[in-house]
C-alpha cells in the first residue's frame, strides 16, 4: 500500500510538472482560457483566448486562437469555430491546412473531456 502511494504521488507530481509546462508554453492568459473552458466557463474562455491573442510573442498569440476555436467548437458553435480555423494555420507552422486544423481540434476536444474527467467535472458541457 506504501508504493502505491509512492507512486500515486510520483504521478501525479509528474502531472502538474506537465501542467506546468504547458501553462509556460502557451502563456498564463490561454491557460487561464484552457482552465476556464474546462470548467465550461465559455465567456471567461472567450476573455482570456482574446488577451492571449493580442501578446506580442507569437506562441501566446496563437494559443489565444486555438483557445477561442476550442471554446467556440466545445459550445456547439461550429461556424464560429470553422472561422478561427484560418488564423490558426497561418500562425501555427505544426498546422499544414484547414483539414489539418479541424482533426487537431477534434483530437483536443477529446482529450478536454478526458481532462474534465480526470478533475471529476462535467465530461461535456450541457449548456453554455
Amino acid at each position: 500500500a506504501e508504493a502505491d502511494k509512492r507512486v500515486a504521488a510520483e504521478e501525479q507530481a509528474e502531472y502538474e510538472r506537465r501542467v506546468q509546462q504547458f501553462r509556460e508554453k502557451i502563456c498564463t492568459d490561454a491557460f487561464n482560457g484552457f482552465v476556464a473552458l474546462a470548467e465550461c466557463k465559455h465567456e471567461v474562455a472567450l476573455a482570456n483566448a482574446r488577451e492571449a491573442q493580442g501578446s506580442s510573442n507569437r506562441d501566446f498569440a496563437q494559443s489565444g486562437f486555438w483557445v477561442e476555436a476550442l471554446t467556440e467548437a466545445d459550445r456547439g458553435q461550429v461556424e464560429a469555430a470553422q472561422a478561427v480555423l484560418p488564423a490558426i494555420v497561418e500562425r501555427d507552422r505544426d498546422i499544414a491546412d484547414v483539414a489539418d486544423a479541424e482533426a487537431r481540434l477534434d483530437d483536443t476536444l477529446v482529450k478536454i473531456g478526458e481532462i474534465r474527467t480526470r478533475y471529476d467535472l462535467a465530461a461535456s458541457c450541457t449548456a453554455g
